[in-house]
């Protein structure tokens, strides 16, 4: 008869395939802690700086408002003499070379005012009101044009002159412009501080832009709502980011 060995009738105990399953578990655990607490010391290693760049742009379009006004006792002569002062201010932008296109006329405005004629006297007067607003890519022309106003006052006119405003056509090219070049400088400050200390520049992690500033050249202006220049025509953008990265 074969002989049995000494296992064959008796049954692993349950309290030993208890200990085995635990020192599995324990293992599993420990492994899964280790990879989870160097996933989040990657994710914690990291730097935020700060890149900002100006990009230079130049004013291809200019903007000038005037007002024209006539004030008289009927509603009627104010017209007619509103109507003559606008073909005087007409012709007097196409002698500098303005074309017509680049007038706008919007609707002549109507208004009554009380007009002290004496202590105790008042009249009735119609103010009528011809707004122009001439916007021309010749800058040049419409800056000599501006600068001539004093011809009409000399002739008797009663105007509301604005100053010239310069905006640009290329202004959203120079904003992304300004933007790659900031987000670049953002790079070489972060890479600049990381292998200072002996590190390596990991990837992006998040990245936020600030406003944009449009101010005159070179200018220091800045403002948390962002500043709009129209007052000059050459022009600094602006763009400032804020980035973070990754250190390995």
């Amino acid at each position: 008869m074969a002989r049995r060995s000494f296992w064959e009738n008796r049954p692993i105990p349950e309290l030993m395939i208890g200990l085995v399953a635990v020192a599995i578990a324990v293992i599993v655990a420990g492994t899964v802690i280790a990879h989870a607490f160097r996933d989040v010391k990657k994710r914690r290693d990291t730097i935020t700086v700060t890149g900002s760049a100006r990009e230079p742009i130049s004013a291809n379009q200019a903007t000038w408002k005037l007002t024209v006004t006539a004030q008289k006792r009927k509603a009627a002569d104010a017209s007619r003499v509103l109507r003559r002062e606008v073909r005087t201010v007409r012709a007097f932008v196409r002698d500098g070379g303005i074309s017509d296109q680049d007038v706008t006329l919007p609707p002549i405005t109507v208004n009554q005012t009380q007009r002290q004629v004496s202590r105790k006297h008042f009249v009735t007067e119609y103010l009528l009101a011809q707004n122009f607003q001439i916007t021309t890519s010749d800058v040049n022309k419409l800056e000599a044009t501006a600068g001539n106003v004093s011809t009409l006052l000399e002739q008797g006119l009663t105007l509301t002159v604005g100053r010239l405003s310069y905006t640009s056509t290329e202004l959203s090219e120079a904003r992304l412009k300004a933007l790659q070049a900031a987000t670049k400088n953002a790079s070489e400050r972060a890479k600049t501080i990381v292998e200072g200390v002996g590190g390596d520049l990991g990837g992006v992690r998040s990245a936020s832009l600030g406003v944009y500033q449009i101010v005159p050249r070179n200018s220091n202006q800045i403002s948390d709502y962002g500043i709009n220049d129209t007052s000059t025509k050459e022009k600094d953008v602006i763009a400032v980011v804020s980035v973070t990265f990754g250190v390995d």
